[in-house]
């Protein structure tokens, strides 16, 4: 538990960082944050919402928390331009279903960067879902971002 002079003293230490430029609340937020509390979500924060997988659509942006169920290999393909890609298409569920979380190209290396291995749980966020045939893929894209819980 943060005391509130815990919080004041960083907030007075974060506005002299600023210059003076944060209004209260959003200082305020700021020094919690960065004092490790977790506090509700702002109207900006939850433009993408978490969702489950059973929730998904097509062509949407989502954010998720999923568990990885194994890590294949990565598959090498050549591209229509003729230059080299990679994919690495790794299981992963949560409580109501289960999809493919598609890493291309220089994303497959956060399997050993983060690292990520089976039973790992990521919180993929902003990320685009495609459903096909084949299923639901979940992709980080220009905007996703992947990081472990």
């Amino acid at each position: 538990m943060v005391s509130e002079e815990e919080i004041q003293s960083k907030m007075k230490e974060l506005d002299g960082e600023m210059g003076g430029l944060l209004n209260p609340v959003t200082l305020r937020r700021f020094a919690l944050s960065s004092l490790g509390v977790q506090t509700p979500k702002t109207i900006q924060e939850t433009s993408t919402q978490m969702k489950k997988l059973a929730d998904v659509k097509d062509r949407e942006e989502v954010t998720v928390e999923v568990v990885v169920v194994k890590i294949p290999s990565p598959r090498s393909f050549k591209k229509k331009d003729g230059s080299p890609g990679r994919v690495l298409n790794i299981p992963v569920r949560d409580e109501t279903g289960s999809c493919r979380l598609a890493l291309w190209d220089n994303e497959v290396e956060l399997v050993s960067t983060l690292p990520i291995e089976e039973g790992t749980r990521l919180f993929c966020e902003q990320c685009f879902v495609k459903i096909s045939e084949y299923g639901i893929d979940l992709s980080p894209g220009r905007s996703g971002k992947i990081s472990k819980r």
